[in-house]
């Protein structure tokens, strides 16, 4: 990736994701990289076949639960929010 830094340095990257970077943070001092869910969801449909409950299941058991060590990529929890839900959270 050529945006990665020294700011950057020490993040781990997710392998076959790039496309779902969204950019890097920090957690506690260290870089870390953040992904879109809904993009990573999206790949693991179109790059890998699986439907939509498929991809749900691997990524949350194998990707956002995979833990190896520190500097693990954080994910963005992006699904859109239905208008009613944002009712029932804002009021209105």
């Amino acid at each position: 990736m050529e945006f990665l830094t020294a700011d950057t340095e020490g993040a781990l990257t997710a392998d076959g994701f790039d496309d779902a970077l969204v950019g890097f943070g920090h957690q506690f001092n260290r870089p870390v990289a953040v992904y879109s869910k809904m993009k990573c969801l999206g790949i693991l449909q179109s790059e890998h076949g699986m439907s939509i409950d498929d991809a749900l299941e691997y990524f949350q058991f194998n990707i956002a639960g995979a833990w190896l060590r520190d500097g693990m990529p954080v994910f963005l929890d992006d699904e859109p929010i239905a208008p009613r839900k944002l009712i029932d959270i804002f009021g209105g």
